[in-house]
């Protein structure tokens, strides 16, 4: 009874298939089953012309389900606009961005979806952010050229950003940890050092004092003996054995 009183000619699918030369989309429409339906059409000819259109319905309920399906994360939300802007296809099956919708996005109160509805009605690709159900998204848009829609993916920021918040957070808790650990090593490090300069204070001193007496020596011995000769006793002899000037001095004043 159904296929009796059924005509396909009749349908927008079979009227868009008649005047298009290439295969086309048609809008979302209700179907003769009730359901709301996209379908692919395409126009086949005979030899007296065109003989008919071939066209295959999908249910947006099924890519409801497919594209729910591959959306990326658990907040993510792909979507599909035709060239008026409308839903043809989405992850969601409530709110603005349901499919079957006769709403054109771009004339939303949201100013931020509007906008980016208008670009990929306009075929741009790209990345922005939008606020919706009362969080915001980052979203990626691209055409679909074949069939002259535009594909969303949503996904919420707080999910993009939360991997990068969690590397801070172990970075920042992985640093405490090591300056923990780090702080008595320092402790240490800084006492063997301390320690280790006293040391060396104490033999740069030692070092000195040895030096100048070595130095000296031979200048007190010249002078006390050059003391005693010069009080009349000139029998008095300077004993110096420094191998240097000071004692060519000596033996001049011995002479």
């Amino acid at each position: 009874s159904f296929l009796r009183e059924f005509d396909p000619s009749e349908r927008p699918w079979y009227k868009l298939g008649e005047k298009s030369d290439h295969p086309a989309y048609t809008d979302v429409y209700t179907g003769a089953d009730g359901y709301l339906d996209v379908t692919c059409v395409m126009p086949y000819y005979d030899d007296q012309g065109l003989a008919g259109v071939a066209g295959i319905s999908y249910a947006i309920e099924e890519m409801y389900h497919q594209v729910a399906d591959a959306a990326i994360g658990r907040t993510g939300v792909n979507f599909a606009l035709d060239s008026q802007g409308r839903v043809i296809f989405s992850g969601l099956s409530q709110g603005v961005l349901a499919a079957g919708r006769e709403v054109d996005l771009r004339r939303q109160e949201n100013e931020g979806l509007a906008q980016a509805a208008a670009s990929m009605v306009a075929g741009v690709r790209g990345v922005t952010t939008v606020s919706l159900y009362g969080q915001d998204y980052f979203l990626a848009y691209a055409p679909m050229k074949s069939t002259g829609w535009s594909f969303g993916s949503l996904i919420a920021r707080e999910e993009v950003t939360a991997p990068a918040r969690e590397i801070v957070a172990t970075t920042d808790a992985a640093t405490a940890s090591f300056r923990g650990r780090l702080g008595p090593t320092f402790a240490a490090s800084a006492g063997k050092a301390t320690v280790l300069a006293l040391l060396m204070f104490l033999f740069a001193g030692y070092l000195s004092r040895h030096m100048a007496a070595h130095i000296t020596k031979p200048i007190y011995t010249l002078r006390e003996g050059v003391r005693k000769i010069a009080a009349g006793n000139l029998h008095e002899k300077v004993e110096l054995d420094s191998g240097d000037e000071l004692q060519e001095l000596a033996e001049s004043f011995n002479a």
